[in-house]
């Protein structure tokens, strides 16, 4: 049961971290949002094993990646594109 708790918290804190960073995006803090999404990422590529998760995980690369496409890191944008 615990594991099962500690799973649907850390999904709640990479989807708030995903919605803050693109909140952020569409606000122009981009050096804001970039580190949300690292932060979302990285909590999703630790607990990405079901399908939804790995949907979960698709999106936050997706974000990153328009976040880099935006501020012109197109190899970096390339990379997240990739990656999924």
């Amino acid at each position: 049961m615990e594991k099962v708790n500690s799973d649907v918290h850390n999904n709640q804190v990479a989807r708030i971290k995903n919605f803050l960073a693109h909140s952020n995006v569409l606000l122009g803090y981009y050096e804001k949002a970039e580190s949300l999404y690292e932060e979302a990422l990285k909590i999703r590529e630790k607990h990405s094993e079901s399908e939804e998760k790995s949907f979960n995980l698709a999106k936050t690369l997706d974000g990153l990646g328009y976040l880099y496409s935006l501020i012109g890191d197109y190899d970096k944008s390339k990379d997240m594109l990739e990656k999924h």
